[in-house]
């Protein structure tokens, strides 16, 4: 795991030093999203807000920083489930120029997650708890219309969190400069 967070940071430094051919290659952007998280035999639906940066390398290539948050709770045979998770994401992406303003794009890459699980009664009382800690993958596919300074996207996101995974449907905003 030590040898992952290296790598990660050293991908971090050289990309940053690299210099854009990009008129405008700083984006800032906010997602936010649905979808589900699997954790062994168990799903729930879980909502996502994300802040994010871009820093757009040439035409194609961008390196891709994003902080998610997480709370889900749910409802199961007499219990009440809560799920709470972050992750600090950082992602190499490749983008396709569809034509005009109009771009598709894959992004992987890893992240830093920390979550935790905790069955409820509906007493409160604490009939199963769990928690995770670590570096696992991350990967996404999108589409995103630019026009000036603004971007409006749409994203699949998969984020691998140990024994559990979080698949994410998006909506995106974002800012060039």
């Amino acid at each position: 795991m030590k040898k992952k967070l290296g790598l990660l940071l050293c991908t971090i430094t050289l990309c940053s030093s690299a210099i854009s051919a990009q008129e405008k290659p700083h984006s800032i952007f906010i997602n936010a999203g649905t979808g589900t998280v699997e954790a062994e035999s168990r799903g729930d639906i879980n909502v996502i807000m994300q802040l994010g940066y871009r820093y757009q390398l040439d035409e194609s290539l961008s390196i891709d920083i994003r902080n998610t948050r997480s709370e889900a709770s749910g409802f199961g045979n007499f219990f009440i489930a809560d799920l709470d998770f972050s992750l600090n994401t950082v992602s190499g992406q490749y983008r396709k120029n569809l034509g005009g303003h109009h771009f598709t794009y894959i992004s992987i890459g890893a992240s830093y997650y920390d979550w935790e699980y905790t069955d409820k009664m509906f007493t409160g009382k604490v009939v199963n708890k769990a928690d995770d800690t670590g570096v696992d993958l991350y990967y996404a596919v999108g589409y995103k219309y630019e026009f000036s300074d603004i971007e409006l996207g749409a994203e699949y996101q998969v984020m691998n969190m140990g024994d559990m995974d979080s698949k994410i449907f998006s909506i995106n905003l974002g800012y060039r400069f």
